[in-house]
């Protein structure tokens, strides 16, 4: 008797499902996936995540033309959106990337690496950080 109230309950919430995912509210919007990967642009895997009071940081960030940013690594995961422009960016091993308007950027996680707007026009993009409290998103390397 147990189990057929928790095959009927597991029916009911599936129908419930279904029917959420077809009601107006989620097909009058237009999603496209840009990104799943438990991995780093650079390859390596996003792996651990500290622990501590979470603290999500969401910047727009525009690198003009012809700059390099300074040598710096993040210890926390980070997500972007390139909305213009081109940035390249490297690790201090030489590992290289180059993203353009509309790329992903899954960022490197605890590696030192700078980025150049290398394109004609500014590199804009919205950075998403998935920090703690106890942490900087950004350490710059002296």
């Amino acid at each position: 008797m147990k189990n057929r109230r928790v095959i009927i309950v597991l029916i009911i919430s599936m129908l419930g499902f279904l029917y959420a995912e077809e009601s107006p509210a989620y097909t009058a919007a237009s999603v496209e996936t840009l990104a799943v990967t438990s991995q780093s642009w650079d390859g390596s895997p996003i792996g651990w995540y500290p622990y501590g009071c979470p603290q999500v940081t969401v910047l727009r960030i525009t690198v003009p033309s012809g700059v390099k940013l300074a040598l710096h690594k993040h210890p926390i995961p980070l997500v972007a959106y390139m909305i213009s422009g081109e940035l390249s960016v490297e690790t201090e091993a030489g590992k290289k990337a180059v993203f353009q308007s509309g790329d992903p950027i899954i960022e490197v996680i605890d590696t030192w690496h700078f980025g150049s707007s290398t394109g004609e026009e500014d590199a804009v993009l919205v950075a998403f950080y998935m920090g703690v409290t106890r942490l900087p998103n950004t350490i710059e390397k002296e």
